[in-house]
């Protein structure tokens, strides 16, 4: 009996250690895919030579009846890109609302799903643009 007693705590100190062991070895294992995920998203942005992808700041795109972000800081002489990823035409258009005389070359007319417009800002100041086809749809350039 004495024996069996034995048997019985050894092979349970045995499988209570295995199983710590195992949970030391996936919290490892889950570390490791978290580094790698990590140093996988940083590679594989694409970047321009001072490290940042300077393209995908300057984009504005149409999603869900809104622009985002809703406001965005460019430097003078940028580009930015309108994409329209709705599922309906939007019109882009500068404010005020109707007369678009804000910053005229935001008056970019449609943007059919799936397409883009760019825009360049070469003054300085802060512009807000509308949908002209659903005016409540707003946002901002602000161009330093």
């Amino acid at each position: 009996m004495l024996f069996l007693k034995y048997t019985t705590f050894d092979t349970l100190s045995t499988i209570v250690h295995s199983k710590l062991i195992m949970i030391r070895l996936l919290a490892s294992i889950v570390v490791i895919l978290a580094i790698i995920v990590a140093v996988v998203s940083v590679l594989s942005r694409k970047q321009s030579p001072s490290g940042f992808d300077k393209a995908s700041l300057l984009t504005v795109t149409l999603e869900q009846n809104r622009f985002f972000p809703t406001s965005l800081t460019v430097k003078q002489g940028d580009t930015v890109t309108f994409t329209n990823n709705d599922a309906t035409p939007h019109q882009l258009a500068s404010d005020p609302h109707p007369a678009h005389t804000g910053y005229t070359p935001l008056n970019a007319g449609i943007i059919a799903t799936g397409s883009s417009v760019t825009v360049r800002f070469t003054k300085k100041g802060s512009f807000v643009y509308h949908d002209h086809l659903n005016p409540t749809i707003t946002g901002k350039i602000v161009v330093e």
